[in-house]
């Protein structure tokens, strides 16, 4: 693609031309287990739940991978930056120790399903590459070294003693090898070719609102009013929708910003992170030529200048790298939780028939494949020892009570700063093609936009999620929450939830 063209604007992994969606569920039916969510945790969990004997029903809002895992970086590692000198910190050696054995064990999940998924399969192309997290600088030396120590004695085989095949000076590195890389959206995409192949139900387009539990079951409810009854629920959502449990009280949402470029020669094989911040992730694409990029990363909505992002992305690649076209832009969205291990399990105040996971902290291939894996067999009434850490009812907060309260005053700053901010509006009238803000409008504080042929949109500027002020997107032309990471379209239907409500549409004119 030249210079002068614009990139595209999807996730380098979507295909130009998506298969034709599967059908949505209607009207009333039974199974065993629902499982909610067609990223990599639902749509392994299912496959997993299925071959353990279970009837399943695989039920996704969108379209298989198109969340999340759709837009992540594709890389599949134990290797998360320092998480495995927090885990020692703040629990000890054995809590580091389950972390490693739960993501390896989950790397080696994706590829052994990645395997079953050929030659039909084969586009998702797994194929076993080196993770190396850096340094760039002195300073930051004895810190990798710290985490690259703590990664072995928790079991990785972590060298620190070279350093990756990359174009600018690198102070220090650790690298693990025999991890993987991957098409995400072509993977779950696989697993779900899987499960309807070994007798599983996948339906499209069908988002849930709401579950009903009894000591007979559960009911899942529907937006078009189809229902589905079953024993067990599991809501891989990114985020519990259902609110019981409070885990948007206990993680922040954090989106990042990606880039795919052709380069003048090949990429580097190594998948690569840097500590610190600006964070630049990279990794080799579909080509040889082909580079990813992520980083950027801030709390969702948090900052009116996204496009920013993109530009500063692209401006580190040309300095370090020799680009020949910037071809493809897009973001995603993920959970930060408090004491950094994920949350999985049965869902906090929803009874023994509900279970989740949440809170990857950007690494939620490796961990989603390890969460399936637990979530299978808790379903199935098995012991599974990484949950001594993971689980997801866990109350010892004192490990990271600092943060979450840090991260609540945040939200309650938003819910209160953002109403007084918009006393100072400005008129609709004044939006350019284009733009959006939350704007008066006939007399009312609303969310509008206006689009390239001058019309305005209207809605309520209230999350339907717990009532935060919206915020403009620029990048993305999205309304996004600060406070809980429920996203909406310009005309309020809902991108991501929370949030499983659209903002009331408002009547607007040009």
């Amino acid at each position: 693609m030249p210079d002068a063209e614009q990139p595209i604007r999807r996730s380098v992994w979507r295909p130009a031309a998506p298969r034709p969606a599967r059908p949505g569920l209607a009207g009333k039916r039974e199974t065993d287990v629902v499982v909610i969510g067609g990223g990599i945790v639902g749509t392994t969990t299912a496959v997993l739940l299925r071959r353990a004997g279970h009837e399943v029903t695989l039920l996704e809002a969108t379209t298989v991978g198109s969340g999340t895992t759709g837009g992540s970086t594709g890389k599949v590692t134990a290797l998360h930056e320092q998480v495995y000198a927090k885990l020692e910190e703040k629990f000890d050696a054995s809590a580091a120790r389950l972390y490693a054995q739960a993501n390896q064990a989950g790397v080696e999940q994706v590829a052994a399903l990645a395997n079953e998924m050929k030659p039909a399969g084969a586009r998702c192309r797994f194929e076993r590459r080196m993770a190396c997290t850096y340094a760039g600088d002195e300073d930051r030396v004895d810190e990798l070294r710290q985490e690259a120590a703590a990664a072995r004695r928790a079991g990785l085989p972590v060298d620190d003693a070279s350093t990756p095949d990359l174009p600018f000076p690198v102070a220090a590195a650790a690298s693990l090898p025999d991890q993987g890389q991957l098409d995400p959206f072509a993977y779950c995409e696989g697993l779900a070719d899987l499960l309807e192949r070994e007798g599983g139900r996948v339906y499209e387009n069908s988002r849930v609102v709401d579950v009903e539990t009894s000591d007979d079951g559960c009911v899942c409810h529907l937006a078009n009013d189809a229902a589905l009854t079953c024993r067990h629920v599991v809501v891989a959502t990114l985020l519990p929708f259902l609110d019981r449990g409070g885990y948007f009280a206990r993680t922040y949402p954090s989106r990042s910003y990606g880039i795919a470029v052709t380069l003048k020669k090949p990429a580097p094989a190594a998948m690569t992170i840097n500590l610190g911040s600006p964070t630049r992730s990279t990794r080799a694409g579909a080509r040889p030529d082909q580079l990813i990029v992520v980083g950027e990363h801030h709390k969702t909505g948090q900052d009116p200048h996204t496009e920013r992002r993109y530009a500063a992305l692209e401006a580190w690649t040309r300095e370090w790298f020799p680009v020949r076209s910037v071809d493809f832009r897009w973001s995603a969205q993920d959970f930060m939780p408090a004491d950094s291990a994920p949350y999985i399990g049965h869902l906090a105040l929803g009874g023994d028939r509900l279970y989740t996971a949440t809170g990857f902290s950007k690494w939620g291939l490796a961990a989603g494949a390890a969460a399936a894996v637990m979530l299978t067999d808790l379903v199935g009434g098995r012991r599974n020892p990484w949950l001594e850490l993971f689980d997801a009812t866990r109350t010892d907060v004192l490990p990271s009570a600092k943060k979450a309260l840090t991260e609540n005053l945040d939200v309650a700053k938003r819910f209160v700063g953002d109403r007084l901010s918009a006393i100072a509006a400005p008129n609709a009238s004044d939006l350019k093609p284009g733009e959006g803000a939350i704007a008066e409008l006939d007399g009312d504080k609303l969310a509008v936009y206006r689009d390239d042929a001058g019309a305005l949109h209207a809605c309520s500027p209230v999350c339907t999620h717990l009532g935060c002020y919206v915020q403009w997107n620029p990048a993305e032309t999205t309304w996004d929450c600060p406070c809980h990471g429920s996203r909406f379209t310009t005309d309020g239907e809902v991108v991501q939830g929370p949030a499983v409500k659209p903002l009331e549409r408002k009547a607007a004119s040009r």
